[in-house]
């Protein structure tokens, strides 16, 4: 009985063993070419296609840029969150008929408590712009929008 609890318990660890490699390998080989092939078509592609609409300047993509936590606090556009769980990334700037933006993914978390648990809630992910002048035709009363990562579909 002995030997089957102890043939049973080195199964388990081999097993253990295995998948945490097959993670391990997959997090390095598997992610990191997705990010570098992600990283690469948005830096060609996705710019080229924008830099070849009329209207568009100057463009400068930064993937690892984005707003920073003050940025988005001092903007009081959304709750943005604890600063330690705050991210934003791919970072478009550039000129639209002369007016310069900033166009980037921006992802406010909190931690909250529940049932004696800590967990982190996302609180905001979406894309928020900064323009720095106004024209005519633009209705906003202030500098920055901001588009959630939902789809709403207006029907009628």
């Amino acid at each position: 009985m002995k030997a089957v609890i102890f043939i049973a318990e080195i199964i388990f660890v081999v097993a253990v063993v295995a998948v945490g490699t097959g993670l391990l390998l997959w997090l390095i080989i598997v992610k990191h070419a997705y990010d570098k092939f992600n990283l690469s078509f948005k830096s060609k592609y996705v710019q080229q296609v924008i830099s070849s609409i009329e209207g568009f300047e100057k463009l400068e993509y930064v993937p690892k840029g984005g707003f920073t936590w003050d940025d988005v606090r001092n903007a009081a556009a959304v709750n943005c969150g604890d600063k330690r769980y705050y991210d934003s990334e791919d970072l478009l700037m550039g000129e639209y008929e002369n007016i310069r933006f900033q166009i980037s993914d921006v992802c406010t978390r909190k931690m909250v408590r529940m049932s004696k648990k800590n967990r982190v809630e996302e609180i905001f992910s979406g894309q928020m712009i900064c323009l720095d002048q106004f024209d005519d035709t633009k209705r906003s009363n202030g500098h920055i929008q901001i588009f959630e990562k939902k789809l709403y579909v207006q029907h009628g």
